[in-house]
């Protein structure tokens, strides 16, 4: 029968320590993450914010209809949504 033999208490001590600077670490890593993506999501509620004011304003200031669709395709564009409009005519797709 053998037995097991434990460990020393001086690398059972090393192996807890390197353990825990490791965890440690990670923490910190995670924290620094965190902290990012709160900054991020700030910036970015607040950019809603202002384009939720400027949809505002421009739906109660009165312009024409072109007019209005051109802001309106200047915001898209300016904000990343902006989707092509594809126009064909019937003579190109026969």
């Amino acid at each position: 029968m053998e037995t097991a033999t434990m460990p020393e208490p001086d690398d059972r001590l090393d192996a807890l320590e390197a353990r825990i600077a490791h965890q440690d670490a990670v923490i910190e890593d995670l924290n620094r993450i965190v902290t990012r993506q709160w900054s991020a999501i700030d910036g970015l509620t607040r950019h809603v914010a202002a384009l939720r004011e400027r949809v505002r304003e421009m739906a109660e200031r009165p312009a024409g209809g072109r007019r209005r669709a051109a802001a309106a395709a200047l915001l898209r564009r300016e904000h990343g949504i902006f989707r092509p409009r594809l126009h064909f005519r019937e003579s190109a797709i026969a």
